[in-house]
């Protein structure tokens, strides 16, 4: 079982973690035979990329604008609280900036704090949704999602959607934000999200599938690990 530095909720991350198994932890629900599901709450909501959960009772959702011309427009993203009972709002982070567009995402972090990943910005809000730090990416062109690590690092990636440019993968310190050792360039460009199991990366390209290895100094590719 992958394990990461996530908040002990049901689904703190997308996907449900770094592993992507798409699974909460516990007994799933059982449904019998003959019975339904029934809508209990519904909310029109344009342009919500994902929910995770913290505390119970807290659900959060990520949001972002989207013009006419989203793959070119700038773009800005914000964090809802939601009533899981209703899918009203709750509250609301200030508008965060994003730059060039693709979804993001969003995590609840062991620390207790929220991280979002959008456009060419890495955001770091309290659970009140207080903005307590912001980093603007390296690279002009949108980064999608990230993964936390077993250490607490954030790893992100960018993406080309010519698929001319190599993906470069970095990792953030998730305190201040700063890069925790210098960034690695992919062999090829990489639109899939990362994944990861622990401090180990991967990272599907274009024609083949990488991994990369963190030890606390240095991110490392792992030139005897790779699947066409």
């Amino acid at each position: 079982m992958s394990t990461a530095a996530l908040w002990p909720s049901r689904w703190p991350a997308e996907d449900g973690g770094p592993s992507r198994r798409q699974t909460a932890p516990g007994a799933a629900p059982r449904i019998v035979d003959g019975e339904r599901l029934t809508l209990a709450a519904h909310r029109d909501a344009y342009a919500a990329t994902m929910l995770v959960l913290r505390d119970p009772g807290e659900l959060f959702a990520l949001r972002h604008t989207m013009g006419p011309h989203p793959l070119t427009d700038p773009s800005t993203c914000w964090v809802e609280r939601l009533d899981p009972l209703t899918l009203e709002p709750l509250g609301r982070s200030p508008d965060l900036p994003g730059g060039p567009f693709w979804p993001g995402g969003l995590a609840a972090h062991a620390n207790g704090e929220l991280y979002v990943v959008h456009g060419n910005h890495c955001h770091r809000l309290s659970s009140g949704l207080e903005l307590l730090a912001s980093r603007r990416l390296a690279r002009e062109r949108p980064h999608n999602s990230f993964v936390v690590l077993s250490d607490g690092s954030l790893a992100i990636k960018d993406l080309d959607l010519d698929l001319r440019v190599r993906a470069e993968l970095t990792l953030l310190d998730p305190t201040t934000l700063e890069p925790r050792c210098p960034p690695l360039i992919l062999p090829e460009p990489a639109v899939a999200r990362l994944s990861a199991d622990g401090n180990t990366v991967y990272a599907v390209g274009t024609e083949t599938i990488w991994r990369a290895h963190w030890d606390g100094s240095a991110l490392t590719l792992d030139e005897g690990w790779h699947h066409r």
